[in-house]
């Protein structure tokens, strides 16, 4: 991956972005890291760039981007908050503040459920733009990629911990379901390795059955969708290891009794479309019974609002 790849992933939802200033970033910050590596042992400007790339699969806006670019310069290298403001604007420069101060927002091992709940809420106090926590969250999805490269286990163990009690929660909380699937599964591997082989073991043994199923309900709800005239975006997605392991040793249940290995997420435009729907899927397939769930009516806590339905 390149400076390139970036701009263009990154045109391909935002045209008129300013590409002259994106690239500005990535050498201002190649200059910055100039000489330091990563743990595993190549040059650390990779690592803002791959901060970057992964925004850019979110849709990140451009000041979102060079935050990425610049994430860890006032913290690593010679160069200040106000080089930045001076090269790249005020608005960059408080967003990579922003950055810097989520970092020092300290995990300790084996906290109390009351304690991680207020380091939360600490979190997201401290950010006082929801860019800041796409950034943050975006370098520690890339931190978890690379973590085995890091030669001291516990340290290893500590950086999976955190991210799997506070970065995937909230990652969660903001709907970011990519980074909170990917960065759960890198942490159960790292916390849980047998547990992991297993429930890795077991998905793959059922991987064509589950794309056989995906393919045909995918086609068959898209049928049901423009006999209704519903306008809407159906996507697939599989349930992410982590997921399945905790759903296993919470209820009991085996392997084979989980519903939900496979889902289809359908985005409407209105809540009356929510409700016309649901009831196009279980004309075309009968729902189990008990398994429909109306989070419009009663939404959760986070304010989180759908329908669910298991068929």
């Amino acid at each position: 991956m390149n400076i390139s790849t970036v701009i263009k992933q990154a045109k391909s939802y935002m045209p008129d972005l300013n590409e002259k200033r994106l690239r500005n970033a990535y050498n201002f910050a190649k200059k910055a890291h100039e000489g330091q590596k990563r743990s595993e042992g190549i040059p650390y400007h990779t690592h803002p760039l791959a901060t970057a790339e992964i925004l850019t699969r979110l849709h990140a806006d451009e000041d979102t981007l060079i935050t990425a670019m610049l994430h860890d310069v006032p913290e690593d290298t010679s160069y200040t908050l106000q080089d930045i403001e001076h090269r790249f604007g005020k608005k960059t420069a408080f967003l990579v503040e922003g950055v810097t101060k989520l970092s020092k927002v300290q995990y300790k091992h084996d906290m109390a459920e009351r304690q991680i709940e207020s380091l939360k809420r600490l979190f997201f106090h401290s950010a006082q733009d929801l860019r800041i926590i796409m950034v943050k969250l975006a370098d520690r999805l890339h931190n978890m990629r690379t973590l085995q490269y890091l030669p001291v286990r516990g340290k290893r163990l500590r950086i999976a911990k955190e991210s799997l009690e506070i970065y995937s929660p909230i990652a969660n909380l903001l709907g970011i379901w990519e980074i909170k699937s990917e960065m759960e599964d890198l942490c159960f591997e790292h916390i849980y390795p047998d547990d992991f082989k297993r429930t890795k073991k077991l998905i793959e043994e059922s991987q064509f059955r589950n794309d056989e199923i995906l393919h045909k309900t995918l086609r068959k709800i898209r049928i049901a969708l423009e006999k209704h005239d519903i306008e809407a975006d159906v996507h697939a997605r599989k349930k992410n290891l982590y997921s399945i392991f905790k759903k296993m040793l919470h209820t009991g249940k085996t392997f084979y009794d989980i519903y939900d290995l496979v889902a289809l997420r359908v985005i409407v435009l209105t809540i009356d479309d929510c409700y016309l729907t649901l009831g196009a899927v279980h004309q075309t397939f009968k729902p189990k019974h008990k398994r429909v769930k109306d989070y419009i009516a009663v939404p959760k806590i986070n304010g989180y609002q759908s329908l669910h339905t298991t068929v």
